[in-house]
């Protein structure tokens, strides 16, 4: 089943304000029950022993899948920008080190953050913005040269918003990965 999300009247007028989605619409995409129960089977059909960074909808939507993730006996752990630096670095570290599987963040991590070792990345975030999308998949394309993997698989779900298919920035990142 494909479910389409619509933004209000006042989350379209903020979009074409701003350029972005606003957060309210986000957080509302975050909390599909059928968007999320896809998102779990996918991050799980994962092998176990793989990086995983997590691109959430909102700071809830990265808890949650969090804590879906632990329930079904994965390592993963959040960060996003209430996190308390110390705590934030020691889950960070913990990732890199590989003792922690599974790395949910909202916000924090599409910039100034390197663990090259990534295999995945799960862009679960809905962007208008090609800079914004550059940096999530960035984030697991280090390669070998800088100490990175091979292959990264980037997993985006492909929402279905109405009136925003041809502005979506995974659309116009296909012409680049042809």
């Amino acid at each position: 089943m494909v479910q389409t999300f619509r933004l209000s009247d006042k989350e379209e007028e903020r979009f074409e304000q701003f350029g972005q989605f606003p957060d309210s619409f986000l957080k509302k995409v975050g909390e599909s029950a059928p968007r999320n129960a896809n998102l779990l089977q996918r991050i799980l059909e994962l092998p176990e022993d793989w990086p995983v960074l997590f691109f959430g909808c909102s700071v809830e939507h990265a808890q949650a899948i969090a804590v879906l993730l632990r329930r079904k006996g994965r390592s993963a752990a959040v960060v996003t920008g209430e996190t308390r630096r110390a705590t934030r670095r020691h889950i960070i570290e913990e990732f890199r080190a590989g003792r922690l599987r599974v790395l949910c963040n909202y916000g924090v991590l599409t910039t100034g953050f390197d663990a090259p070792k990534i295999r995945a990345v799960i862009i679960a975030r809905p962007t208008t913005s090609v800079v914004l999308y550059e940096q999530m998949i960035g984030r697991g394309m280090r390669g070998p040269l800088n100490g990175g993997t091979e292959e990264c698989l980037v997993i985006d779900l492909q929402d279905n918003i109405a009136r925003f298919q041809g502005q979506m920035a995974y659309q116009r990142m296909r012409e680049v990965w042809r």
